[in-house]
């Protein structure tokens, strides 16, 4: 059921973040906030403390679990990553071209995901593995094949054949500013998303 929380659009889908290897708490939100203020979707976020009481009665310091972060699940929306909805029957250009949400990440088995020729590894976001359809996947590894192929020819640099026809620039330079700025030790490797919208280019974002 999508809910409102704590001011934030309402939506279905949320995560209460623990940021227990930061000390300073804040790192990630201030990522997002920097992002944002960029001009990109971050997920929003609100510092909450956390009780959890399994027993009923009074709450007390004993059923204090500290200070979580409550934040927006990536994921396609209105409010979210604002992308056009691809659908089982969006098979064919132009629809085929776009929303399409997927990550680098950590390995997993249960993940369903693809790899390029290039030797990329990727995941599905949106649509799910188990959603997307045979031809969505290979117009999808098939456009970034293209892309890897541009950017690694001699014409890389050249606007209408190499890399810059097939990704917003300013989308990665930024994300890369965000990453160093922030010293994120899982940058470029993990939890890295990547978006594509109907008729679009590349984006990468919205930051982990």
């Amino acid at each position: 059921r999508k809910t409102p929380l704590l001011g934030l659009p309402k939506e279905s889908e949320w995560i209460l973040y623990a940021p227990f290897p930061d000390k300073t708490l804040l790192r990630d939100v201030l990522a997002y906030e920097l992002s944002a203020a960029m001009g990109h979707y971050s997920p929003r976020t609100r510092f909450v403390e956390v009780f959890i009481n399994r027993t009923g009665g009074k709450l007390t310091r004993e059923k204090y679990f500290g200070v979580y972060v409550l934040e927006e699940k990536i994921k396609r929306g209105p409010d979210r990553v604002d992308i056009a909805k691809l659908g089982p029957g969006d098979n064919r250009e132009p629809a085929i071209s776009g929303g399409y949400i997927f990550k680098r990440d950590h390995r997993d088995k249960d993940k369903p995901g693809f790899s390029t020729k290039g030797g990329r590894s990727f995941f599905y976001v949106e649509p799910k593995g188990d959603e997307i359809t045979p031809a969505q996947t290979a117009w999808l590894i098939g456009h970034l094949d293209r892309f890897e192929t541009a950017l690694a020819g001699e014409s890389f640099k050249n606007p209408a054949q190499g890399y810059a026809a097939y990704i917003d620039t300013a989308s990665f330079i930024d994300h890369h500013w965000i990453v160093e700025f922030s010293k994120n030790v899982d940058g470029i490797r993990f939890s890295n998303f990547i978006h594509k919208d109907r008729g679009g280019k590349l984006k990468m974002e919205p930051i982990w």
